[in-house]
Parts: C-alpha cells; structure tokens; sequence
C-alpha cells in the first residue's frame, strides 16, 4: 500500500524479501516447537499428566526439552524421532536440531523402544 501511495514500486520486492528472511530467521530463532514441549515438560511436573503421543509427533527440535522427563516417559516421548533419526541426514539434510536430537537420544539411559512403548 506504501508503495502504491508514494507511487515507486522499486523497493517493494526487496523490502519483501527482507521481511520474509527476517520473519524466517525470528521463527527459527524462536524454535516454537521446543518451547511448546518446554511447557508440556512443566506442566507434566506441576500436574502429573502428559500426552506422550501427543508430544511424540513433534520435531526433532522438541527432543532436548523432552529428556527432561522421567525417563520411561521420555523415551516413548521420543521414539518417533529416534526411529526417524536412525538415518543420516546427507548433505542436503543437515540440520543442528537433529543432530543435538541424535545427541539427546543417545545420552538416554534406555534406548526408545516401540515394544516399551
């Protein structure tokens, strides 16, 4: 709308695609799943209640903050992740949240298993 008023349209795509890389980068930076495991984490110890298939749907990003849990809790919170991150990644699937995932993963006492589960 600026750009139709002032009637100079030349800047318009590249304020576009600067807003889009920053909203992009605060989104990541953000990491909205780990934060929403964060507070099921906290909520599970104010409560005692948890959907762990629920939080098992999440992303690798969500991994760390569910080790917190207890952890017969925390590995079939993370199975679905462990099982997806048996494989590496290539170099086109690099990705900082997976590998701190594979980390968190391996650091757990008992492995993620669908027969515990």
């Amino acid at each position: 709308m600026a750009a139709a008023m002032l009637r100079r349209t030349d800047w318009l795509a590249l304020a576009v695609a600067g807003l889009t890389g920053a909203c992009l980068l605060t989104f990541t930076l953000l990491n909205p799943e780990g934060l929403v495991a964060e507070r099921n984490v906290d909520r599970f110890r104010d409560r005692g209640k948890i959907d762990v298939a629920y939080l098992g749907q999440l992303s690798a990003d969500a991994t760390p903050a569910l080790a917190a849990l207890p952890r017969d809790r925390a590995t079939c919170a993370v199975v679905d992740q462990a099982e997806s991150l048996r494989n590496e990644d290539g170099s086109f699937g690099l990705n900082v949240a997976r590998a701190r995932a594979r980390r968190t993963i391996a650091d757990l006492s008992e492995q993620p298993s669908r027969a515990v589960c």
